[in-house]
């Protein structure tokens, strides 16, 4: 359990509080608050100083705590380790070299060698109409397990990045998820423990193709489809079945939904990928597309997802502008 010293109280009354009475009435284009909205816990990040090689951290708010030379921080662990990581660079923040958040680049917090994708996760989705066809192609709906597929790597967008709108499509729509990164290998799980496997949790933003395409695996695994959240938080730091997700676009909330609606157990979903497939540390299960948008996304939009407790994401929308036929 993270101590709060009294400097950071006060910042966070302020931003829960006194923030959303100034601004109260006005429509910022991203960013904005509400009272009572929760800063995300602690997390861990992966950042780099002007060109450097990227590292492990720990964002607190608006600092980031350089981990990456302590010996609990090793590369190869450090995903099965993440709530003591930080809780060494909350009780010992002195001990590491710190970074003002605005003076470093994030780069995606996990380099997961697969992502593993749930559909039908949802109550709703049983009864909801077109906003996803994976469900309702598939049958998804009328099954009593979430339907699975796999997404490669090129999907993410790292925090820091632009969310660009590929050339194939021209409806695209935003949702959000919340993913499970893996911190150790597992395979053949029972879902009473499964969760185990599961390190932290990490804020996941989606974009859907709704354009007309020849197979339905290009609707959802195209480069730029997932932008995630800058940190992945603690699981045991947050109540995993009853989180609260939000999507807003240029300032206006579009939708809130919760994980509360789930259709079945967190170790459902975890134990229904490791009966087939190897899990490993930094891989991803992303549990599900809960909310309900039709708006189509647009050159200079401005995306903003929110788990609370978790993390945010916020992203200038482009269209991609490579031409057809440039090799990259």
């Amino acid at each position: 359990m993270r101590t709060k010293n009294p400097s950071s109280a006060l910042k966070r009354q302020y931003a829960t509080t006194i923030l959303p009475s100034l601004y109260n009435g006005i429509n910022l284009e991203a960013n904005y608050f509400r009272p009572g909205q929760e800063l995300s816990a602690m997390g861990l990040v992966r950042f780099s100083v002007d060109s450097e090689k990227p590292r492990y951290g720990v964002l607190d708010e608006g600092t980031v705590l350089d981990v990456s030379q302590s010996d609990i921080c090793d590369d190869t662990h450090i995903l099965d380790r993440i709530e003591s990581v930080i809780s060494i660079a909350s009780t010992e923040p002195d001990e590491f070299d710190a970074y003002n958040s605005e003076s470093v680049r994030f780069h995606q917090p996990v380099e997961p060698s697969k992502i593993l994708r749930l559909e039908g996760c949802y109550e709703h989705d049983l009864t909801d109409q077109g906003f996803d066809r994976f469900v309702e192609t598939d049958g998804l709906n009328e099954n009593e397990w979430p339907g699975a597929f796999a997404a490669p790597p090129t999907t993410i967008v790292p925090p820091d990045s632009d969310l660009e709108l590929p050339q194939f499509a021209e409806q695209i729509r935003p949702g959000l998820e919340v993913g499970f990164v893996i911190g150790t290998d597992a395979k053949y799980l029972n879902p009473g423990d499964a969760m185990d496997a599961v390190s932290g949790i990490l804020a996941v933003a989606t974009l859907t193709v709704f354009d007309d395409l020849p197979g339905l695996f290009g609707y959802k695994s195209f480069d730029s489809a997932l932008p995630v959240a800058r940190q992945v938080v603690p699981r045991g730091e947050v109540p995993v079945e009853d989180l609260s997700l939000s999507l807003s676009v240029n300032g206006e909330e579009l939708d809130r939904q919760s994980t509360a609606s789930w259709r079945f157990e967190p170790g459902e979903f975890v134990a229904s990928m490791a009966n087939g497939i190897s899990l490993r540390p930094g891989d991803v299960i992303l549990t599900g597309n809960p909310m309900r948008v039709d708006r189509t996304l647009a050159d200079g939009d401005r995306l903003s997802v929110s788990i609370d407790g978790v993390g945010t994401r916020t992203s200038k929308v482009v269209r991609e502008s490579t031409d057809v036929g440039i090799r990259i």
